[in-house]
Protein backbone atom coordinates (compact mmCIF):
# COMPACT_ATOMS: atom_id res chain seq x y z
CA UNK A 1 0.00 0.00 0.00
CA UNK A 2 1.72 3.30 -1.02
CA UNK A 3 0.55 6.78 -1.02
CA UNK A 4 2.08 9.16 -3.94
CA UNK A 5 2.09 12.66 -3.03
CA UNK A 6 2.51 14.36 -6.33
CA UNK A 7 0.82 17.31 -8.68
CA UNK A 8 2.74 18.99 -11.59
CA UNK A 9 5.25 20.71 -9.86
CA UNK A 10 5.81 18.82 -6.62
CA UNK A 11 8.18 16.01 -6.21
CA UNK A 12 6.68 13.74 -8.62
CA UNK A 13 8.27 10.81 -7.61
CA UNK A 14 7.65 10.58 -3.97
CA UNK A 15 6.11 7.36 -2.61
CA UNK A 16 4.77 6.80 0.97
CA UNK A 17 4.18 3.10 1.87
CA UNK A 18 2.77 2.36 4.77
CA UNK A 19 5.63 0.33 5.76
CA UNK A 20 7.16 3.65 5.94
CA UNK A 21 4.39 5.06 7.81
CA UNK A 22 4.52 1.90 10.92
CA UNK A 23 8.26 3.23 10.86
CA UNK A 24 7.75 6.64 11.32
CA UNK A 25 5.30 5.60 14.27
CA UNK A 26 7.87 3.05 15.62
CA UNK A 27 10.39 5.74 15.92
CA UNK A 28 8.26 8.64 17.17
CA UNK A 29 7.23 6.45 20.14
CA UNK A 30 10.70 5.40 20.92
CA UNK A 31 12.18 9.17 21.19
CA UNK A 32 8.62 9.74 23.62
CA UNK A 33 9.70 6.68 25.80
CA UNK A 34 13.11 7.65 25.80
CA UNK A 35 12.30 11.37 27.25
CA UNK A 36 12.94 12.06 30.52
CA UNK A 37 9.54 12.45 32.19
CA UNK A 38 9.43 15.96 33.17
CA UNK A 39 10.48 16.89 29.67
CA UNK A 40 7.29 15.65 28.29
CA UNK A 41 5.19 17.30 31.22
CA UNK A 42 4.75 20.71 32.94
CA UNK A 43 3.36 20.46 36.21
CA UNK A 44 2.51 24.16 36.06
CA UNK A 45 1.12 24.17 32.32
CA UNK A 46 -1.22 20.52 32.96
CA UNK A 47 -2.63 22.14 36.27
CA UNK A 48 -3.82 25.13 34.39
CA UNK A 49 -5.28 23.11 31.63
CA UNK A 50 -7.22 20.34 34.32
CA UNK A 51 -8.36 23.44 36.67
CA UNK A 52 -9.68 25.61 33.36
CA UNK A 53 -11.07 22.17 32.23
CA UNK A 54 -12.76 21.47 34.94
CA UNK A 55 -14.61 24.54 35.65
CA UNK A 56 -15.52 25.24 31.82
CA UNK A 57 -17.72 21.87 32.14
CA UNK A 58 -19.27 22.91 35.71
CA UNK A 59 -20.01 26.22 34.61
CA UNK A 60 -21.98 24.54 31.21
CA UNK A 61 -25.19 24.79 32.12
CA UNK A 62 -25.75 21.50 29.78
CA UNK A 63 -23.31 19.26 31.52
CA UNK A 64 -25.70 17.47 33.85
CA UNK A 65 -28.07 16.39 30.66
CA UNK A 66 -24.49 15.20 29.05
CA UNK A 67 -24.01 13.52 32.36
CA UNK A 68 -27.21 12.15 32.77
CA UNK A 69 -26.87 10.51 28.91
CA UNK A 70 -24.02 9.44 29.36
CA UNK A 71 -24.87 7.15 32.50
CA UNK A 72 -27.78 5.95 30.63
CA UNK A 73 -25.48 4.97 27.66
CA UNK A 74 -23.12 3.36 30.01
CA UNK A 75 -25.61 1.57 32.14
CA UNK A 76 -27.38 -0.25 29.02
CA UNK A 77 -23.70 -1.40 28.41
CA UNK A 78 -23.43 -2.78 31.23
CA UNK A 79 -26.66 -4.44 30.97
CA UNK A 80 -25.92 -5.80 27.44
CA UNK A 81 -22.77 -7.29 28.59
CA UNK A 82 -22.29 -11.41 28.42
CA UNK A 83 -23.18 -13.09 31.33
CA UNK A 84 -19.07 -14.80 30.72
CA UNK A 85 -17.78 -11.14 30.83
CA UNK A 86 -15.47 -10.64 33.42
CA UNK A 87 -12.12 -8.76 33.85
CA UNK A 88 -8.56 -10.91 32.82
CA UNK A 89 -7.40 -12.99 34.85
CA UNK A 90 -3.96 -11.04 35.31
CA UNK A 91 -5.86 -7.74 35.82
CA UNK A 92 -7.95 -9.34 38.91
CA UNK A 93 -4.56 -10.77 40.57
CA UNK A 94 -2.97 -7.07 40.22
CA UNK A 95 -5.96 -5.58 41.91
CA UNK A 96 -5.60 -8.60 44.19
CA UNK A 97 -2.19 -7.50 45.39
CA UNK A 98 -2.76 -4.10 45.41
CA UNK A 99 -5.82 -4.25 47.63
CA UNK A 100 -4.30 -6.69 49.95
CA UNK A 101 -0.88 -4.69 50.81
CA UNK A 102 -1.05 -4.85 54.45
CA UNK A 103 -1.28 -0.92 55.06
CA UNK A 104 -3.35 0.76 57.77
CA UNK A 105 -4.94 4.42 58.02
CA UNK A 106 -4.61 6.88 60.51
CA UNK A 107 -6.65 5.82 63.51
CA UNK A 108 -8.25 9.44 63.97
CA UNK A 109 -9.27 9.46 59.88
CA UNK A 110 -10.84 6.06 60.17
CA UNK A 111 -12.60 7.37 63.40
CA UNK A 112 -13.92 9.92 61.02
CA UNK A 113 -15.11 7.97 58.47
CA UNK A 114 -17.67 5.55 60.97
CA UNK A 115 -18.82 8.62 62.98
CA UNK A 116 -21.77 8.94 60.70
CA UNK A 117 -25.30 8.50 61.67
CA UNK A 118 -25.85 6.08 59.52
CA UNK A 119 -23.74 3.96 61.45
CA UNK A 120 -24.50 4.53 64.82
CA UNK A 121 -28.18 3.44 63.51
CA UNK A 122 -26.69 -0.45 62.71
CA UNK A 123 -24.42 -0.63 65.80
CA UNK A 124 -27.16 0.74 68.04
CA UNK A 125 -29.87 -1.84 66.73
CA UNK A 126 -27.05 -4.88 66.37
CA UNK A 127 -25.95 -3.90 70.30
CA UNK A 128 -29.62 -3.92 71.37
CA UNK A 129 -30.54 -7.30 69.28
CA UNK A 130 -27.75 -8.54 70.84
CA UNK A 131 -27.96 -8.16 74.23
CA UNK A 132 -31.94 -8.73 73.86
CA UNK A 133 -30.83 -12.41 72.27
CA UNK A 134 -28.13 -12.71 75.63
CA UNK A 135 -30.72 -12.04 77.97
CA UNK A 136 -32.80 -15.03 76.64
CA UNK A 137 -29.63 -17.25 76.08
CA UNK A 138 -29.19 -16.57 79.95
CA UNK A 139 -32.47 -17.39 80.99
CA UNK A 140 -32.76 -20.59 79.30
CA UNK A 141 -29.71 -22.19 81.31
CA UNK A 142 -31.35 -22.08 84.37
CA UNK A 143 -33.52 -24.72 85.50
CA UNK A 144 -37.04 -24.27 83.78
CA UNK A 145 -35.26 -22.44 81.60
CA UNK A 146 -38.16 -22.63 78.83
CA UNK A 147 -40.47 -21.23 81.50
CA UNK A 148 -37.85 -18.69 82.06
CA UNK A 149 -37.55 -17.62 77.88
CA UNK A 150 -41.34 -17.16 77.76
CA UNK A 151 -41.31 -14.83 80.70
CA UNK A 152 -38.50 -13.14 79.52
CA UNK A 153 -40.37 -12.63 76.17
CA UNK A 154 -43.63 -11.77 77.86
CA UNK A 155 -41.55 -9.53 80.18
CA UNK A 156 -39.94 -7.48 77.05
CA UNK A 157 -43.62 -7.68 75.06
CA UNK A 158 -45.24 -6.03 78.10
CA UNK A 159 -42.25 -3.45 78.27
CA UNK A 160 -42.51 -2.70 74.63
CA UNK A 161 -46.67 -2.05 74.79
CA UNK A 162 -45.83 -0.23 78.57
CA UNK A 163 -43.22 2.10 76.88
CA UNK A 164 -44.95 4.36 75.45
CA UNK A 165 -47.15 5.10 79.18
CA UNK A 166 -44.19 4.52 81.56
CA UNK A 167 -41.22 5.40 79.60
CA UNK A 168 -38.73 3.80 81.73
CA UNK A 169 -38.10 0.05 81.99
CA UNK A 170 -36.21 -2.79 80.46
CA UNK A 171 -35.72 -1.50 77.10
CA UNK A 172 -35.17 2.30 78.07
CA UNK A 173 -32.23 0.94 79.98
CA UNK A 174 -30.53 -0.92 77.12
CA UNK A 175 -31.09 1.37 75.14
CA UNK A 176 -29.33 3.95 77.74
CA UNK A 177 -26.75 1.23 78.07
CA UNK A 178 -26.14 1.01 74.24
CA UNK A 179 -26.03 4.59 73.73
CA UNK A 180 -23.76 4.84 76.38
CA UNK A 181 -21.89 1.84 75.02
CA UNK A 182 -21.25 3.49 71.30
CA UNK A 183 -18.69 5.80 71.88
CA UNK A 184 -16.45 3.22 73.02
CA UNK A 185 -17.35 0.48 70.34
CA UNK A 186 -16.40 2.82 67.51
CA UNK A 187 -13.14 4.00 69.64
CA UNK A 188 -12.45 0.25 69.39
CA UNK A 189 -13.72 -0.51 66.21
CA UNK A 190 -10.91 2.70 64.91
CA UNK A 191 -8.38 1.25 67.44
CA UNK A 192 -8.47 -2.28 65.12
CA UNK A 193 -8.55 -0.68 62.06
CA UNK A 194 -5.76 1.31 62.12
CA UNK A 195 -3.17 -1.09 64.33
CA UNK A 196 -0.76 -3.07 62.17
CA UNK A 197 -1.44 -5.98 63.94
CA UNK A 198 -4.41 -6.26 62.05
CA UNK A 199 -3.15 -4.72 58.67
CA UNK A 200 -2.48 -8.14 56.88
CA UNK A 201 -6.25 -9.71 57.96
CA UNK A 202 -7.66 -6.25 57.09
CA UNK A 203 -5.89 -6.36 53.67
CA UNK A 204 -7.35 -10.18 53.40
CA UNK A 205 -10.64 -8.57 53.96
CA UNK A 206 -10.00 -6.50 51.49
CA UNK A 207 -9.16 -9.20 48.62
CA UNK A 208 -11.96 -11.38 49.82
CA UNK A 209 -14.19 -8.04 49.26
CA UNK A 210 -13.27 -8.24 45.27
CA UNK A 211 -13.68 -11.65 45.00
CA UNK A 212 -17.03 -11.44 46.46
CA UNK A 213 -18.10 -8.72 44.16
CA UNK A 214 -16.84 -10.38 40.83
CA UNK A 215 -18.51 -13.90 41.83
CA UNK A 216 -22.19 -12.44 41.93
CA UNK A 217 -24.51 -13.67 39.44
CA UNK A 218 -25.53 -11.67 36.79
CA UNK A 219 -29.12 -11.05 38.64
CA UNK A 220 -27.73 -9.73 41.08
CA UNK A 221 -26.02 -7.09 39.07
CA UNK A 222 -28.97 -6.10 37.27
CA UNK A 223 -30.99 -5.76 40.03
CA UNK A 224 -28.69 -3.28 41.45
CA UNK A 225 -27.83 -1.57 38.13
CA UNK A 226 -32.11 -1.27 38.24
CA UNK A 227 -31.64 1.09 41.28
CA UNK A 228 -29.55 3.82 39.80
CA UNK A 229 -31.32 7.22 38.41
CA UNK A 230 -29.38 8.68 36.10
CA UNK A 231 -31.00 11.58 36.61
CA UNK A 232 -30.21 11.74 40.20
CA UNK A 233 -26.50 10.19 39.97
CA UNK A 234 -25.72 13.56 37.05
CA UNK A 235 -27.14 15.36 39.80
CA UNK A 236 -24.77 15.11 41.96
CA UNK A 237 -22.01 14.55 39.90
CA UNK A 238 -22.55 18.15 38.94
CA UNK A 239 -23.17 19.29 41.75
CA UNK A 240 -19.99 17.76 43.18
CA UNK A 241 -18.08 19.27 40.31
CA UNK A 242 -19.33 22.32 41.05
CA UNK A 243 -18.22 22.41 44.57
CA UNK A 244 -14.50 21.30 43.12
CA UNK A 245 -14.90 24.29 40.14
CA UNK A 246 -15.29 26.64 43.54
CA UNK A 247 -12.15 25.84 45.51
CA UNK A 248 -10.07 28.03 44.81
CA UNK A 249 -6.72 26.02 45.58
CA UNK A 250 -7.79 23.91 42.64
CA UNK A 251 -4.84 24.90 40.54
CA UNK A 252 -2.41 24.99 43.26
CA UNK A 253 -3.47 21.62 44.53
CA UNK A 254 -3.31 19.91 41.21
CA UNK A 255 0.38 21.25 40.32
CA UNK A 256 1.37 20.25 43.68
CA UNK A 257 0.89 16.57 43.47
CA UNK A 258 1.80 16.94 39.84
CA UNK A 259 5.11 18.05 41.03
CA UNK A 260 5.31 15.71 43.74
CA UNK A 261 4.87 12.65 41.28
CA UNK A 262 7.61 14.22 38.59
CA UNK A 263 10.17 14.48 41.68
CA UNK A 264 9.68 10.56 42.43
CA UNK A 265 10.16 10.26 38.87
CA UNK A 266 13.90 12.03 39.14
CA UNK A 267 15.69 11.65 36.18
CA UNK A 268 13.70 8.57 34.75
CA UNK A 269 12.77 7.86 31.18
CA UNK A 270 9.03 7.19 30.49
CA UNK A 271 10.17 4.20 29.27
CA UNK A 272 12.04 3.07 32.39
CA UNK A 273 8.90 4.10 34.92
CA UNK A 274 6.16 2.01 32.48
CA UNK A 275 8.96 -1.03 32.42
CA UNK A 276 8.30 -1.48 36.48
CA UNK A 277 4.51 -2.39 35.87
CA UNK A 278 3.35 -2.60 32.40
CA UNK A 279 5.56 -4.55 30.16
CA UNK A 280 6.10 -2.74 26.79
CA UNK A 281 5.06 -5.83 24.48
CA UNK A 282 1.64 -5.35 26.00
CA UNK A 283 0.35 -2.21 24.87
CA UNK A 284 2.70 -1.07 22.04
CA UNK A 285 1.74 -2.92 19.11
CA UNK A 286 -1.98 -2.39 19.44
CA UNK A 287 -0.82 1.56 19.74
CA UNK A 288 1.51 1.24 16.76
CA UNK A 289 -1.22 0.25 14.96
CA UNK A 290 -3.57 2.68 15.88
CA UNK A 291 -1.44 5.60 15.18
CA UNK A 292 -0.69 4.42 12.12
CA UNK A 293 -3.91 3.70 10.59
CA UNK A 294 -5.05 7.36 12.38
CA UNK A 295 -2.45 8.97 10.08
CA UNK A 296 -2.56 6.69 6.91
CA UNK A 297 -5.88 8.43 5.60
CA UNK A 298 -4.33 12.18 5.79
CA UNK A 299 -1.31 11.21 4.24
CA UNK A 300 -3.29 9.99 1.35
CA UNK A 301 -5.73 12.82 1.00
CA UNK A 302 -5.04 16.38 -1.20
CA UNK A 303 -4.99 18.03 2.37
CA UNK A 304 -1.47 16.59 3.01
CA UNK A 305 -0.30 16.93 -0.20
CA UNK A 306 -1.08 21.01 -0.31
CA UNK A 307 0.18 21.10 3.48
CA UNK A 308 4.07 19.68 2.08
CA UNK A 309 3.15 21.98 -0.80
CA UNK A 310 3.26 25.12 0.96
CA UNK A 311 6.21 23.66 3.12
CA UNK A 312 8.63 22.78 0.91
CA UNK A 313 7.43 25.19 -2.27
CA UNK A 314 7.63 24.31 -5.62
CA UNK A 315 10.23 23.46 -8.06
CA UNK A 316 12.02 26.46 -9.94
CA UNK A 317 11.40 26.53 -12.87
CA UNK A 318 13.34 25.12 -15.58
CA UNK A 319 14.95 22.88 -13.32
CA UNK A 320 15.51 19.30 -14.25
Amino acid sequence: MTARITDDHLLPNVRLSREAVDSLVRAWIDDVLERRVDELFDAGDLARAAAAGIREVAANDETEELLERRITIWLGELRDLEIEARPPGQAVMAVREILKQPYVLDEDLVAALLDHEAAHILLRDVLRQALFAFSAQVASLFPGGELAFWLVDQARGIVASAAGEVGSGIEERVNEFVDEALDPAFKLAAERIANQKFAEKMGDWRGHVLDVLLEQPRHQWMSSLDQVDPGELAGQFAAFLQGVARWEQLEEIVRDALVSALDRAGNQSLRSILSGSLPEESWRPALEKQLADAIWPFLESQGFANWLTSVIGSRPSGGP
